[in-house]
């Protein structure tokens, strides 16, 4: 199957799965790769396929093909934790391009929503207390054990306070 091509600005926030900077997947298998619809959730560890390939599929012909049609906890997990990580060392002035932050935004949006949706307390879970991915003003990133939503004081580097 061909590789499904995320959007540029996607791409941008971090390289996609398959793909550096000299070379990219011609072909990728099925088994372990992610459906179109998720690429938001798993471009930096998954391979995506293209949509005009799983919607000729059923999701259990897909599901028993090896294709991720539920993405993993542990796979969106690391994909957040990519994109963060990767933001976390770049530039203001790399950041500040208003469209690449408001792709990032909406990427931490969907990922924050699946893990609404899929919460359950396991060792994925934990990791996100330390991946520094809640976005303090317009480029400084910190984890979520140092960030409080209601306080009088705000300690910075240590602690800081959401507005609401």
């Amino acid at each position: 199957m061909p590789l499904g091509i995320v959007d540029k600005m996607l791409g941008r926030l971090h390289p996609q799965a398959g793909i550096d900077s000299n070379s990219m997947l011609t072909l990728v298998k099925l088994s372990g790769s992610a459906q179109f619809e998720d690429r938001s959730l798993l471009w930096t560890c998954c391979n995506i396929l293209p949509s005009k390939v799983t919607e000729h599929f059923r999701p259990k012909q897909l599901e028993r093909l090896g294709v991720c049609i539920y993405p993993a906890m542990c796979d969106v997990v690391t994909n957040l934790e990519n994109v963060c990580l990767l933001c976390t060392e770049r530039t203001v002035s790399q950041m500040l391009e208003k469209g690449l932050r408001e792709k990032l935004s909406f990427a931490l949006k969907k990922m924050f929503s699946y893990f609404q949706k899929n919460y359950a307390v396991d060792n994925e879970v934990q990791r996100l207390w330390s991946i520094p991915c809640i976005m303090i003003g317009d480029e400084h990133f910190v984890p979520p054990k140092q960030v409080v939503l209601n306080t009088e004081y705000e300690i910075r580097p240590y602690l800081y306070q959401l507005p609401l």
